[in-house]
């Protein structure tokens, strides 16, 4: 950084340090358990949620701060941007299909431009795309530009709901869509800028920001950083007013059509939370009951494989050559052996002699007639009728 003297090194903190800070949380745990608020486990959550996420946070910037190079910034951007645009959707009470597209769009143009204006004329780091002064720049520069996009889309939503009926009367009577909405841009507008404006009038005096208080741990100036914030607010109001029209502005292009009718339907109100903590909830979720399922399954698989190969017994093979040959197979069907069969077609021949003489001559006649050595007799002649077979 031009013009200050190299920071001062930072003592490094433990994990006992961060400890005996989460120990303070049990202050506000005691205060919901003894008025009754309900919000202990919300914050035991909430107190999670932000260790980790910090946690994966400092892991995640430490190879963007050692390498430092321009497209580890860039795919470290549009992660934050892409993050940013699915938070901020979440926040209206209704959505519209391509909401997302529209906020992601308005902030991905807005911090381009005012980033490439920063990094190329005012700060001027070497390299232009220095993770530190990149990263630290856009984190302050979303996060004014989030709460002024949040706030103009809510009040979109909300004008275009309840105050439909005043924007359709001014359709009726021969007004264009951009003035029967001028009234709702204007109000959304305001709402956007609020937050930013607010923040602006307050800071130094009644607030200190982290960017400030970072600066300050690292042992740079005070005045240096002092004016390190002032370029920063101004950079973050600027992407704030930008993405604030822009999505304002697709918002009621989307609700009311070229033919200048207000498009009640399109706007669905939202149902339960989002966001990308409930999303990355839900698929969580949504894959250990599926991982837990699939486990289930291969269990009961193995069990019925180890239950049937415990049961399974090898079918007796044919003892002699006929019984392994073709011919055997067609006469036995090669389901039991040679012996079997032969005692089987005794059996029968037997109780056929017993019975009548035209059951004799249609079992000898049939496809299993064996003649006296042994062969398939089915194309001899049959028997007279009075002709009996010897045995």
């Amino acid at each position: 950084m031009p013009n200050h003297e190299p920071p001062a090194s930072i003592d490094p903190l433990g994990p006992f340090a961060v400890l005996l800070s989460a120990a303070l949380i049990l202050v506000n745990a005691a205060i919901s358990v003894r008025f009754s608020l309900g919000l202990h486990r919300t914050l035991a959550v909430a107190s999670l949620r932000c260790v980790l996420q910090l946690s994966i946070l400092g892991y995640v910037l430490a190879p963007v701060f050692h390498f430092n190079t321009w497209w580890l910034v860039l795919l470290y951007a549009g992660a934050m941007l892409a993050i940013s645009s699915a938070e901020t959707v979440s926040h209206p009470a209704a959505s519209y299909k391509g909401m997302l597209v529209h906020v992601l769009g308005s902030l991905s143009a807005s911090s381009a431009v005012v980033m490439v204006y920063a990094l190329l004329l005012v700060l001027r780091p070497h390299p232009r795309w220095d993770a530190p002064y990149a990263i630290a720049v856009l984190a302050s520069v979303l996060a004014n530009a989030l709460s002024g996009v949040s706030a103009g889309l809510s009040s979109v939503v909300q004008e275009l709901t309840l105050g439909a009926q005043h924007v359709e009367a001014m359709l009726l009577v021969g007004a264009s869509r951009w003035e029967a909405t001028r009234g709702v841009v204007q109000r959304s507008l305001s709402a956007a800028l609020a937050p930013t404006l607010s923040h602006m009038s307050a800071v130094g005096l009644v607030t200190l920001p982290s960017f400030m208080s970072g600066q300050l741990l690292g042992g740079i100036p005070p005045i240096q950083v002092a004016r390190y914030q002032i370029v920063v607010m101004f950079l973050a109001a600027a992407a704030a007013g930008l993405a604030s029209v822009a999505t304002v502005l697709l918002a009621v292009n989307a609700v009311v059509d070229q033919q200048h009718r207000i498009r009640g339907e399109r706007l669905r109100p939202r149902t339960g939370q989002s966001g990308v903590a409930t999303w990355v909830q839900a698929q969580t979720s949504k894959g250990w009951h599926a991982a837990r399922s699939e486990m289930r399954r291969l269990v009961t698989r193995v069990r019925l494989a180890s239950r049937q190969r415990a049961s399974w017994q090898p079918a007796p093979q044919p003892r002699s050559w006929l019984g392994r040959s073709a011919l055997g197979r067609r006469v036995f069907g090669g389901a039991a052996a040679e012996d079997d069969d032969v005692l089987s077609i005794s059996s029968r021949l037997r109780d056929v002699m017993i019975g009548s003489e035209d059951e004799m001559e249609s079992v000898l006649s049939g496809p299993l007639a064996l003649s006296d050595d042994g062969h398939d007799d089915s194309h001899a002649p049959a028997l007279g009728p009075g002709r009996r077979q010897s045995t």
